[in-house]
């Protein structure tokens, strides 16, 4: 399965458009729903890869400050991750800012995990 938002499933499809049968693309509450009907908490029948951007979170926010931001510009968190297990997982965070234009990264993994 991979989740996102509705750029980040178009961006996915568009790149693995071939061979890849396998693969359900959701969103979010999509795959919550299937998870409902479907339970598989081994992670025996499914894996779930993630990709999406949101806004920067209280946990982050501390940490950009050393990336102050111009006029017009904000702030971008972009989220990825895959659970293959209850402890077989990995995600990070990426910082971005949005000038309305153009995205530029400011710092990769500004937050990470592993389970």
């Amino acid at each position: 399965m991979f989740t996102s938002t509705e750029p980040g499933l178009v961006a996915a499809r568009e790149i693995l458009e071939e061979g890849y049968d396998t693969i359900s693309f959701l969103y979010p509450e999509e795959f919550t729903e299937w998870l409902a009907v479907n339970p598989d908490p081994d992670y025996r029948w499914h894996v779930q890869t993630w990709s999406y951007f949101t806004s920067v979170d209280a946990v982050t926010i501390e940490k950009t400050k050393k990336y102050p931001l111009g006029d017009g510009e904000s702030y971008w968190l972009h989220r990825e991750g895959t659970m293959c297990g209850k402890l077989f997982g990995r995600g990070g965070d990426h910082l971005w800012k949005w000038n309305g234009t153009e995205p530029v990264l400011l710092e990769e993994c500004i937050n990470q995990w592993i389970s």
